[in-house]
């Protein structure tokens, strides 16, 4: 799977948002809204600066694990234009 997700970089703890996605190729368009909020009260929303994240699971499961890919953005959700991210990484 696919797991797309925002986080807050000045805030530790769990995503803001997330998304799973299941046999999806890219390139694609995936967008991230208060419904998706991973906590009650912690939202995209409340946020200014976020880091976008897109990593595929060897797994299959949520958390990051070793050979995972991934690619990062930052978005600033006082422009709320879309970012691209590059899936060039590879989890060690």
């Amino acid at each position: 799977p696919l797991f797309v997700l925002a986080r807050d970089p000045s805030q530790p703890g769990p995503p803001l948002a997330a998304k799973r996605l299941i046999a999806v190729q890219p390139p694609l368009e995936v967008v991230l809204t208060a419904a998706d909020a991973m906590a009650e009260g912690r939202t995209i929303a409340t946020a200014k600066q976020l880091t976008i994240v897109a990593r595929y699971s060897t797994s299959g499961m949520p958390m990051a694990s070793s050979g995972d890919l991934y690619g990062e953005a930052r978005y600033d959700a006082g422009q709320g234009k879309p970012v691209e991210i590059v899936i060039d990484r590879t989890v060690p």
